[in-house]
């Protein structure tokens, strides 16, 4: 716990005072029992005045007993938590305790020193929960094991200080108004003559008459919090099928696009590479004298479309017209004679989408063909007037 020059009442909610096994079975093995019972009292009334929880742990209460009846009177509305562990953390119930009334700090009294409460400090700095022992409020069998065990505990950054100390920062000025109160215990703890039984018969009536603190608003769960329409909440089946329709749609408007961009991106390959034939027949001036690789590809396409060809169409084909008869006729008469060509050659049958794939494949290599035919014209050009210059 970070002392501070001001404390503000509401750290006061977040401090609690923990007595560890204040057992007579334990009481009766230190060495000074009479002064701890004396220390202890005084830290547990300390904390009645200051409205601090005070809570209680007891070590196998079946076999070692409860805590001592006179400082288990002393603590206002006492809270007892049986353990098995030798950390007062590790009984069942205190760690939900001190979550639930938002304890952040506990003040350490109780025995033994060198067991119970150094294995306390040990799991609070694993969990991060800030501990101030009360050096003149702990016990032991052996007092030298006292003063090590405190040294281990302050290079683990636990506070170690004497009772009146922590208590003073906590009231942190004399307008506060527990001040007149704890004043008058402090007084009746440092009496020469200091009894506890006499005490609890004539306490005084400060202790009690001290104000309460206000309560914090205590925070309602069971209010439900706005859903937002953007939120990841689970959707219900309705809304689910509502937006199924919606995705197969989209998937399926996606599928039929990318199958008509590859078939634009066959026809365009194709136009492009008949384009560079052109182009590269022009450029380099060749001519042809024959025109039968035209004549050859038109035979090849034959099949192809009588494949394709409806038979009801080809029955009706066949049928003789006589209009078409004299058109034929007229076109024969008026159409210059052409030199006969050779028969085409027999052609197998092939699936059009093999042969459409096997002409691609041929444009292709004759387009690449003749480009690099190019590139090396003109790497020649390039290099013949520089070896004439030499």
């Amino acid at each position: 716990m970070q002392l501070n020059r001001k404390v503000r009442p509401e750290i006061l909610d977040s401090v609690a005072l923990l007595v560890i096994d204040a057992q007579d079975a334990f009481i009766d093995t230190i060495s000074d029992k009479d002064e701890f019972k004396k220390r202890a009292a005084f830290a547990i009334e300390a904390a009645r005045c200051l409205k601090i929880h005070t809570l209680f742990t007891e070590q196998v209460p079946e076999k070692m007993g409860h805590t001592n009846s006179e400082l288990y009177k002393l603590a206002r509305n006492p809270r007892v938590f049986s353990k098995q562990t030798f950390s007062a953390l590790g009984a069942a119930g205190i760690e939900r305790f001190l979550r639930e009334k938002e304890i952040y700090n506990l003040l350490i009294v109780g025995i033994e020193t060198p067991i119970c409460v150094y294995q306390t400090g040990l799991q609070a700095t694993e969990e991060d929960i800030d501990l101030t022992f009360l050096s003149d409020c702990l016990g032991a069998r052996r007092p030298q094991d006292e003063a090590p065990v405190l040294d281990a505990l302050r290079s683990m950054g636990c506070q170690v200080l004497p009772s009146e100390t922590i208590f003073y920062s906590l009231l942190s000025d004399t307008q506060n108004p527990y001040f007149r109160a704890f004043t008058q215990i402090v007084k009746a703890f440092g009496a020469k003559d200091f009894s506890l039984e006499s005490y609890l018969k004539n306490r005084p009536a400060e202790v009690d008459e001290t104000p309460e603190r206000p309560q914090k608003p205590q925070r309602d769960e069971r209010q439900e919090k706005p859903v937002r329409e953007d939120s990841d909440q689970p959707r219900s089946d309705t809304q689910r099928r509502d937006r199924q329709p919606d995705r197969r749609d989209d998937n399926q408007d996606s599928d039929s696009e990318e199958r008509r961009g590859r078939k634009r991106g066959r026809r365009r390959g194709r136009g492009r590479g008949r384009d560079r034939q052109d182009s590269d027949a022009n450029n380099s001036g060749e001519q042809r004298s024959d025109q039968r690789p035209d004549q050859d590809k038109q035979a090849s396409h034959k099949p192809r479309s009588e494949n394709k060809s409806d038979p009801r169409k080809d029955s009706k084909s066949d049928a003789p017209h006589p209009s078409k008869d004299k058109k034929t006729e007229n076109n024969a008469k008026s159409a210059p004679e052409q030199p006969p060509t050779s028969p085409a050659p027999a052609v197998d049958k092939v699936p059009p989408k093999k042969a459409a794939k096997k002409a691609a494949k041929k444009a292709a290599k004759k387009a690449a063909k003749k480009v690099a035919k190019k590139a090396a014209k003109k790497v020649a050009k390039k290099a013949a007037p520089k070896s004439e210059s030499e």
